[in-house]
């Protein structure tokens, strides 16, 4: 029913415009938020002063009226998009040390075991002489 008579999609739009109010609120003061509020033109505009306010905090005021609403927002997310590529950086960086470590205990391991059992000698003998095979043999 409720369907029906309200447009979900500009429900839902409605919702995400509360939510970045609400986000911007809470990380600001209900006052700095309202004089913030008249600066965005469009949602998307509110959304990106949302996510500016959380990096910025207090100062966020200023940052509007030195740098302006246009630059402040592209400088939020180039700071951002570099924080992420940082990030991924920084796990790739860490998985690669991690399968090092592992590559380097399992090395040992085998190591270890194949001394324990004796077979080791055994291996490094069969590399060190290779089996001849001569062509009769391989034809058979």
């Amino acid at each position: 029913m409720l369907t029906e008579a309200v447009d979900m999609k500009k429900l839902n739009a409605l919702q995400d415009w509360v939510s970045d109010l609400t986000k911007m609120r809470s990380s600001l003061g209900t006052v700095i938020t309202m004089k913030i509020l008249h600066h965005a033109d469009t949602p998307a505009e509110l959304r990106a002063l949302s996510r500016a306010s959380e990096a910025v905090k207090k100062r966020m005021l200023v940052a509007l009226d030195v740098i302006g609403k246009s630059r402040l927002i592209k400088l939020t997310m180039q700071l951002s998009d570099a924080a992420l590529t940082l990030i991924g950086a920084i796990l790739t960086g860490v998985f690669a040390l991690i399968g090092l470590f592992w590559n380097a205990v399992f090395s040992v391991l085998k190591v270890a075991i194949l001394k324990a059992t004796g077979s080791l000698a055994v291996r490094s003998a069969a590399k060190l002489k290779p089996a001849a095979i001569t062509t009769s043999e391989a034809c058979q």
